[in-house]
């Protein structure tokens, strides 16, 4: 999907003469074809222009995003651009024709400071397009950090450094061939940290446009660096020069196959570019693993994982990869991996096709599935009994993971042992014989016969019918509830939030995301209030994942407050979203601090 930013135009421009037109336009050209001017004096005396901040902008409430690129409302061109910011000279015949880099800036607004840093920026970005001569030992990669390390530093710089690029790309008349095309790299490069200002942004988008055209891919790339540095801020980190050199060599196609892993450690690889951010690997996983529901694309999270002290860290859809990376090989982090699983369990029951296309994404259930089972965390036992239908289903199950995992004949006593969950093991009424002529019935009926894949298929269909299937858990070692025993567990689902006993799994207390006013961390404690906004009710538990349950009760709260907005839109444009139960307009994730 592609975007575009429309701004208001001026109802008129001021007028001006046209040799000084003339000029401007040729300060927009390439230097291996174009005049360059020795002079002080600016438009300022003829053109009023206000002074503008150059920085790393944000979108604004101005910026209106639609899905389809079009050509710009008529004026924003460089030309005009050129003319409010540029330096000209103040005698167009003065004007001589020499084949050296700028002395100077082009823009009249920026610090007095940085000619020797301008003029340098102009050297490199020539020496990247093969314009000017490299200097002894020097690379198009030296060339380009040199760009972005300044960029970085002087924020005042991108927009100095973004029209350098646009006049060497304008009319280039260059003898290397390849020219053109290390030009629109370059820039594409750069719009992957560095976008600009709010005052040249609509120039330079016309300025895309107009040329899409003639390099059409590259600069269509530009266009989707530009819209995902928009709306991600930007790259964090200076690129390594293992980075800029992968870049440099490869171009559009600049990237790099990234290997994450899914439960059952079964790799997935990805293609993978310095713009990637974790939202875009979670889509792409998603579509890799031929996800018929996109619905379901928020409900799966990456995980940043290492077998040394390093603490394992749940990776935010906005953080780019190439970021992550960076910061692992700076830490000296080299076994680390990246796990993509699913968190949040919106959409249930889940479908499945039972063709090629779906088996990754089945084994992707199963193994994320099968140790809950067994730590038995979704297995309610009323009474610390154990009814017949409950050990049918665990018997089912059971039977069903045997065959998946290509046992042959029948299991043993001390096998199907361990076949049932942690949570049954600890019953007082478990029958260890009962429990093995159980699971061989079942065996025998119907699960002997199947493929591996079709047992695996089976067993996601019922686990999904346990009472506590897409609860997350988390231990309490306190809650200050008299009418809940502690320690106990409480559990984040789809439909608020649990207190469960702690062997048994029956729920205690529950309290509806209607009824939550606001979830807050304190250390190792949360503090739930919930009830009437005007009075509400408290509770606090001593929780060791306290960081974790909020950030995963704000992601249902989100991912709820988003699919009723996103309902209440298609009823009218002008509705805002209220909490439900709510009769004051609320979003929901303002209710996790």
């Amino acid at each position: 999907m592609h975007f575009f930013f429309v701004f208001k135009k001026k109802n008129h421009y001021e007028k001006v003469s046209p040799h000084l037109i003339s000029n401007t336009s040729d300060l927009l050209k390439s230097s291996s074809q174009c005049s360059f001017m020795s002079c002080s004096q600016t438009f300022s005396e003829l053109i009023p222009s206000t002074s503008f901040d150059m920085h790393t902008p944000k979108p604004t409430q101005n910026d209106v995003i639609f899905p389809n690129l079009s050509t710009l409302p008529g004026g924003y061109s460089m030309v005009e651009f050129a003319l409010k910011n540029f330096h000209v000279p103040s005698n167009p015949r003065k004007r001589r024709r020499i084949q050296h880099p700028i002395q100077s800036p082009l823009l009249r607004h920026g610090p007095n400071d940085i000619n020797r840093t301008v003029r340098q920026a102009f050297i490199a970005i020539m020496r990247f397009m093969g314009d000017h001569a490299m200097s002894r030992g020097q690379t198009d990669v030296d060339c380009l950090y040199y760009l972005l390390k300044h960029m970085n530093k002087n924020r005042a710089l991108i927009d100095e450094i973004m029209c350098q690029i646009i006049k060497q790309l304008t009319d280039n008349k260059s003898a290397k061939q390849d020219s053109m095309q290390l030009g629109w790299k370059l820039l594409a490069i750069v719009l992957n940290y560095f976008i600009p200002s709010e005052n040249l942004r609509p120039y330079f988008i016309k300025y895309l446009n107009d040329n899409i055209i003639q390099n059409e891919k590259l600069v269509q790339l530009c266009l989707n660096h530009y819209e995902q540095t928009l709306k991600y801020g930007g790259r964090k980190n200076m690129p390594s020069k293992v980075e800029i050199d992968l870049l440099a060599a490869s171009g559009r196609h600049g990237g790099k196959r990234q290997i994450f892993l899914l439960p059952g450690g079964v790799p997935l690889t990805l293609k993978t570019t310095p713009s990637t951010v974790i939202a875009d690997c979670l889509n792409l996983a998603c579509e890799q693993l031929h996800m018929s529901n996109s619905l379901e694309y928020d409900e799966y999270s990456i995980f940043i994982i290492s077998t040394s002290e390093n603490p394992s860290r749940l990776l935010n859809p906005s953080e780019y990869l190439f970021d992550i990376l960076s910061e692992c090989v700076e830490s000296k982090m080299t076994d680390y991996y990246l796990i993509i699983k699913r968190m949040l369990w919106f959409n249930i029951p889940m479908t499945f096709d039972n063709n090629d296309n779906s088996e990754m994404f089945i084994d992707f259930m199963y193994h994320q599935l099968v140790p809950e089972l067994f730590e038995g965390t979704m297995i309610a036992i009323k009474d610390n009994h154990i009814s017949d239908d409950l050990m049918r289903q665990l018997a089912l199950m059971a039977a069903l993971y045997y065959r998946a995992s290509n046992k042959i004949g029948l299991p043993s006593m001390r096998e199907v042992k361990h076949l049932l969950p942690a949570t049954v093991l600890k019953s007082k009424n478990i029958r260890p014989q009962v429990w093995t002529t159980t699971v061989h019935e079942e065996l025998y009926s119907s699960v002997e016969a199947m493929t591996i894949m079709e047992a695996k298929l089976k067993f996601l269909t019922v686990i999904q019918t346990s009472s506590l299937f897409g609860v997350t858990f988390f231990p309490a070692q306190s809650v200050d509830d008299a009418s809940i025993r502690s320690p106990c567990i409480i559990g984040i689902s789809k439909n608020g939030i649990l207190f469960l006993d702690t062997d048994t799994r029956e729920t205690l207390f529950s309290i509806p995301y209607n009824d939550v006013v606001s979830i807050r961390r304190r250390q190792n404690a949360i503090d739930v209030k919930y009830g009437s906004l005007n009075q509400p009710r408290h509770i606090q538990c001593q929780v060791d994942r306290a960081q974790d349950l909020v950030a995963l009760a704000g992601r249902y709260l989100s991912f709820i407050g988003r699919s009723l907005a996103s309902a209440l839109e298609r009823k009218t444009d002008s509705q805002q979203f209220h909490r439900p139960g709510s009769t004051s307009c609320n979003d929901p994730i303002s209710t996790i601090l």
